[in-house]
């Protein structure tokens, strides 16, 4: 396991950095967030840097365990208060399904130009590379809605916000309903 991956036990949601094979201390919310961040930035700046495109890459060259990975952009995704980017999240996100596990060298999924015969392959080699693809595919599927649900969850949070209780003339409602929609002995009319 790489050094440095956040660990949630689920028995009690408690989360743990695993530094050299050993626990170091229960994580406070705040360290969870920041580790989650660092994690995204990571994995942001190593598809930066592989220039990655729609090629698909051996998943060993990723900073983290995939499932560290979706668990930080999760977290990200659910703590951030931007719609703007959220979806620059969700996106971004995404792409951890172009980096598959036993992929060997990175895949090139661009046409090849100035090839005048098409590239033969064996049978055994394009059904390495179908079963790949379609492993890609599920998980961009499966990652769209884990990442809808996570963009839901921050939907409800930060832009359905409550009313405050103040009427059209200023005045407050002390227990925050309108006092239009009741009469003088607070029944409803």
């Amino acid at each position: 396991m790489p050094m440095n991956t956040l660990l949630v036990r689920r028995s009690n949601m408690q989360a743990y950095r695993d530094v050299g094979g050993t626990r170091d201390k229960v994580l406070s919310d705040a360290e969870v967030l920041e580790a989650a961040a660092s994690l995204v930035d990571d994995f942001l700046g190593l598809v930066r840097d592989l220039g990655i495109g729609q090629d698909i890459e051996d998943e060993c060259v990723l900073p983290a365990s995939r499932l560290s990975l979706e668990n930080a952009f999760r977290l990200e995704i659910a703590t951030t208060m931007s719609p703007d980017r959220r979806s620059r999240l969700v996106a971004s996100g995404k792409l951890l399904a172009q980096f598959q596990p036993n992929v060997g060298n990175r895949i090139n999924l661009s046409p090849a130009s100035g090839m005048g015969q098409k590239a033969r392959m064996n049978s055994a080699h394009a059904n390495k590379i179908e079963a790949i693809l379609d492993r890609a595919d599920t998980d961009r599927v499966r990652m769209s809605a884990l990442f809808a649900n996570s963009e839901s969850i921050a939907k409800r949070r930060f832009e359905s916000r409550a009313r405050p209780p103040f009427h059209a003339d200023g005045t407050y409602a002390w227990y925050g309903h309108r006092t239009d929609q009741f009469t003088e002995c607070g029944q409803p009319t």
